[in-house]
């Protein structure tokens, strides 16, 4: 089945649905202009909640170097951080062994990969490790050229950018990945999560992964 992480949850009652819908993964902002952003205190509590109901919460990072990755990730009792910006993906050769990375992958117009740091790449673990493949513009609903010659399969990987209910089920059909990742597609307006998308994406996605065996 392809796993569903939803992005930018702010709440519990949103944390809430999105798990019983089937989610499994839940995405925790740290970036502060993102109109999603959750402080430590908020994500902590929240992030309690969300393994209590037996799913993931992930660490959404952007500026961030590896000693306030480390920092949030031990407030929140986080597992899995999700390496989104230039200088958190930078962070991870200093990050340890046992936090699971979900590291971006961009993808520009051209549908090419964006330059990535070797050393930060190489310290990567594929049995440990996941990809996500996403825009140069992640966040923001542009849709991702992602180009399935470019994809670096050896790793699980997500895909993302643009994603929304229209469109879910033919971006799996074409790329069948271990799991999607949406933000704004569920979103009434942004940074505000519509429960109803979020029932819609989640079922949509999952009725068709249970089609594949997906590269997991």
């Amino acid at each position: 089945m392809t796993q569903v992480k939803i992005c930018g949850i702010k709440t519990i009652k949103d944390a809430k649905v999105a798990i019983d819908a089937g989610a499994r993964y839940i995405g925790l902002n740290f970036e502060e202009k993102s109109p999603r952003y959750l402080t430590v205190q908020d994500a902590a509590h929240l992030s309690a909640f969300i393994v209590s109901e037996g799913a993931i919460p992930v660490g959404v990072f952007t500026h961030h170097d590896a000693e306030k990755i480390i920092s949030i990730a031990k407030a929140c009792s986080l597992n899995t951080v999700q390496l989104h910006g230039e200088n958190s993906r930078l962070a991870n050769k200093n990050l340890p062994s046992d936090l699971k990375r979900i590291y971006i992958v961009e993808f520009d117009e051209l549908g090419n990969i964006n330059n990535i740091d070797q050393e930060s790449f190489k310290k990567l673990d594929k049995e440990r490790d996941y990809l996500l493949f996403d825009s140069t513009t992640p966040g923001t609903g542009q849709e991702a050229k992602l180009n399935k010659k470019n994809m670096l399969s050896d790793f699980r990987y997500f895909i993302a950018g643009g994603l929304n209910i229209d469109n879910i089920q033919a971006k799996i059909h074409e790329y069948q990945p271990y799991g999607v990742d949406v933000a704004s597609g569920v979103e009434s307006i942004r940074g505000i999560k519509s429960q109803t998308l979020i029932k819609q994406f989640t079922y949509l996605a999952q009725a068709l992964g249970e089609c594949y065996v997906a590269n997991n």
